[in-house]
């Protein structure tokens, strides 16, 4: 059984970037969503909503880079583009990105190959760790900036 596993995952990683990417992103959106859910069932079903806070917060005294993700794609899907932004624009560039890749991979995957789906470019990812980086020193140094 063992063998049969790593054969599917060695022929796995062999498939196209698109292709990987997609269906590991299908799988860590769902494993995310499920821990947020547990996480917020444990901590509003057991009475400690501060469980849910930023444990690097706590512990260090600093936010971590993800701080303000969740606010950021709650304002998103409110339609509060600038809000969600300020909350953490890499949230918002992520998501934005995830979306348009994931629906044209899908479209292209429905189509039979008919229509194309956005392609990976490395100069995607230079840019979301740019906007990481530049956040996350606006959250550290600039004072009353939103954590």
């Amino acid at each position: 059984m063992p063998e049969k596993i790593s054969a599917r995952l060695e022929e796995f990683g062999k498939k196209p970037t698109e292709h990987v990417l997609y269906w590991t992103s299908i799988w860590c959106i769902l494993a995310a969503g499920m821990a947020w859910l547990i996480a917020w069932g444990l901590a509003y079903g057991t009475g400690h909503p501060e469980f849910m806070d930023c444990r690097m917060k706590q512990i260090l005294g600093i936010p971590c880079p993800g701080c303000g993700g969740t606010r950021a794609i709650l304002s998103l899907l409110h339609g509060k583009i600038f809000r969600a932004v300020y909350y953490n624009a890499f949230a918002v560039y992520s998501a934005v990105w995830y979306l348009l890749f994931f629906f044209t991979q899908t479209a292209q995957r429905i189509s039979g190959g008919k229509l194309r789906g956005m392609r990976f470019r490395e100069s995607f990812m230079y840019v979301a760790v740019f906007i990481l980086f530049v956040q996350y020193l606006l959250k550290l140094f600039v004072v009353d900036y939103v954590v």
